[in-house]
């Protein structure tokens, strides 16, 4: 039986509760185990959400370059564009 993701939530709130007053690797590691099994998540997904970085579309947001030609330059290359045409 599969769990709702309201359920999956609710859950790894509370795991998460405990994983952060945890102290040591072995023990915490233990209950990473059980997140797995539990949810069916990565080892990496389960770890991220419970360190808090759980990926968000807003976090993975696009990373524009910056722009490599001033105002000036661009109209010129558009004025050979339109000649070239």
């Amino acid at each position: 039986m599969e769990m709702s993701e309201t359920n999956i939530e609710q859950y790894t709130e509370k795991i998460w509760e405990t994983y952060t007053r945890m102290k040591g690797k072995k023990s915490r590691d233990e209950l990473l185990d059980e997140l797995i099994v539990i949810t069916g998540w990565e080892r990496k997904h389960a770890n991220k959400v419970l360190l808090g970085l759980k990926c968000s579309r807003r976090w993975r947001a696009r990373r524009e370059a910056p722009p490599q030609y001033g105002v000036v330059m661009i109209e010129f290359l558009k004025i050979c564009w339109l000649t070239i045409k």
